[in-house]
This record gives structure tokens, C-alpha cells and sequence, in this order.
């Protein structure tokens, strides 16, 4: 199932939430409805929350079935209403808290940025699996993944092998939001839905179907 939607009329959903195959994180700003619109979606069940008292989790937080990775100025409040998903939290003590951009993800393996290169053991043993690192920084926006398949930036075609190997799934070229290729910041998918920004066309719908599920 594959729905549009869009959060105070910012399509770039992607901004505002995280998923996995059992939960959602979300942003203060997802009304009951839009909520309710979520969960029927993807299958899950959701927990609305800030990050670093920001709205921004998609931006600065990147997980899967396993774990969630959170930067150093994650408030304690914060932390504690995480742990009500019973999921392992690792907190990365650098500098380069946009971690959502710079890391690639399923229940299968991750690609994170050169950058987080120190932290690769503490965000491998969070999510536990097989960690790939690599040049390019912002993986995390660049791309959307499930444990199905995976849409990447066109910049990143030379890659798809890499990818692939990396990630254990199908690597194609996609868009959304009317040829935005950074899908990490347009839409949330998992192996039983996806949300995408309310302007994504039929086409760019087609492929998401067709790679993620």
C-alpha cells in the first residue's frame, strides 16, 4: 500500500519520521488523523517524539528492526520515551549529528559516511549487521530502503553493485515528490507500505511499488 501525504503542507516527509518493520517514529506535528494514516500504512505502531528537541528525525536519527542511532544532544526526556519501543539505543558521541543523511540502512546490513567511520562498531552492534563504509556522505537522503529493495540518487548508479552487496537487496535509480532524488527526505517505507510527499507522480509511485515491495 502506498499513500501520499504531507505535514503542514511540507511534502518532504521524510524529514519528520523513521520506520521499521514494527515502528514509527514521528514528529510532534502528525495530527491523530495523519497518524492513524501512518500506522494503517506501513503496519505499525507509532510514537511521536522530537529529537534533540527538533522536529527533525529523519534527519538526525537512522535505524532499523534492531536498534535506532541517536546524536550526542538527544535530550534525556527524549531518550526515555525511546525506550517504551523496546528497541536498543545507541547515542554517538560525534560531532556530525545529521546521522539520518549519512547512513543507508535495513535489517540486513547499512552503508554509513566516511565520516562515522570511528562510530562503525557502536552502530553495528545497535543495529547488528554488517557495516559498509563509504566515501559519499549523504547516503541516508540519497536513498530509501526496506529489506526488499532499495531507490537510490542517480550520483550513486556507479555504485549500485556496491550497494547491493552492502544492503542484500535490489539497488535501482528512483524519485519522488515530481523528480526529487533524494528520496530519504520524501517518503517512509517498510516491506508493507510507504507514505511519499503529497506531489509524487504515478511513475515515480510505480518504481517505489515495484523495488520496495
Amino acid at each position: 500500500m502506498i499513500k501520499k501525504l504531507e505535514i503542514e503542507k511540507n511534502p518532504f516527509i521524510g524529514i519528520f519520521g523513521i520506520t521499521n518493520e514494527e515502528i514509527t517514529l514521528l514528529s510532534v506535528d502528525f495530527t491523530k488523523e495523519k497518524v492513524r494514516l501512518v500506522e494503517n500504512t506501513l503496519s505499525t505502531e507509532t510514537l511521536l517524539t522530537t529529537i534533540a528537541r527538533t522536529n527533525l528525525l529523519g534527519i538526525l536519527s537512522a535505524g532499523n528492526s534492531n536498534g535506532v542511532v541517536l546524536p550526542y544532544n538527544v535530550e534525556d526526556y527524549e531518550i526515555s520515551k525511546l525506550k517504551k519501543c523496546d528497541i536498543k539505543i545507541e547515542i554517538l558521541s560525534t560531532k556530525f549529528t545529521a546521522l539520518g543523511n549519512m547512513m543507508l540502512c535495513n535489517d540486513k546490513g547499512a552503508v554509513i559516511s566516511k565520516k562515522l567511520e570511528k562510530e562503525s562498531r557502536l552502530i553495528e552492534d545497535a543495529l547488528d549487521v554488517e557495516i559498509f563504509v563509504s566515501d559519499s556522505i549523504n547516503f541516508g537522503s540519497m536513498g530509501l530502503c526496506t529489506n526488499n529493495g532499495c531507490l537510490v540518487h542517480p550520483s550513486l548508479s556507479e555504485m549500485i553493485d556496491e550497494l547491493e552487496k552492502a544492503l542484500k537487496v535490489e539497488v535501482d535509480i528512483g524519485s519522488a515528490n515530481r523528480g526529487v532524488y533524494y528520496l530519504g527526505i520524501c517518503a517512509l517505507a517498510n516491506t508493507k507500505g510507504a507514505l511519499v510527499g503529497s506531489v509524487s507522480t504515478g511513475p515515480e509511485i510505480n518504481k517505489i511499488e515495484d523495488i520496495l515491495f
